[in-house]
């Protein structure tokens, strides 16, 4: 039987995310370009590669020539601004999660992303801001919110970040043993 490209990417995705073989992943994502140079979840594929196996610049250029290409997709401006976020790039990073922002203004994983920038760059409130957003969009976002308290907790409001915390773990059972962690720390801080 002879595979499609969403097939083959499938297969792809299985490599890299369950069995953790990035270069037999790489092989089937490219297999799927050969086949549809068009179906974007291959190319997704390879930049994801390159970015676990820490090829951030072969991840970079890759992208870059697909943007070039004409590929308009909010996980290519994602993908790009977390290959240069993981190079230690903060600025361009950001300026890639704001340009994916004016194209797709209400993508979670974007915002999520630039406030994952900013809490790096320690601009510790606009990175509030972002993961508030994120939340708004996404209420199940459990991540966003812990991300909220944590930037709270930078910006020194103790008692705020305390509550977030402990509102996280009676709603989220299976999120406690990273809250409990923020929480230690955020009452560490009040002794």
């Amino acid at each position: 039987k002879v595979l499609n490209a969403r097939q083959l990417s499938r297969i792809g995705f299985t490599y890299e995310r369950v069995l953790g073989d990035f270069e037999t992943a790489r092989d089937w994502f490219e297999s799927a370009v050969d086949k549809d140079g068009s179906y974007w979840p291959a190319h997704a594929g390879i930049a994801q590669v390159a970015i676990e196996q820490k090829k951030f610049d072969t991840a970079i250029e890759y992208l870059n020539a697909q943007k070039r290409r004409g590929f308009r997709h909010p996980d290519l401006f994602l993908k790009l601004a977390d290959a240069r976020h993981k190079k230690g790039e903060l600025k361009k990073a950001l300026s890639m999660v704001k340009n994916g922002l004016q194209a797709y203004p209400n993508r979670e994983d974007l915002i999520m992303k630039k406030g994952r920038i900013l809490f790096d760059m320690e601009k510790f409130e606009k990175a509030e801001e972002s993961f508030r957003t994120a939340y708004e969009l996404e209420p199940d976002n459990t991540k966003a919110y812990l991300f909220v308290g944590r930037s709270i907790l930078q910006q020194g409001e103790v008692g705020k970040s305390v509550n977030i915390f402990r509102s996280i773990i009676q709603r989220e059972p299976e999120q406690r043993a990273e809250v409990y962690y923020w929480l230690g720390r955020a009452l560490g801080e009040s002794a």
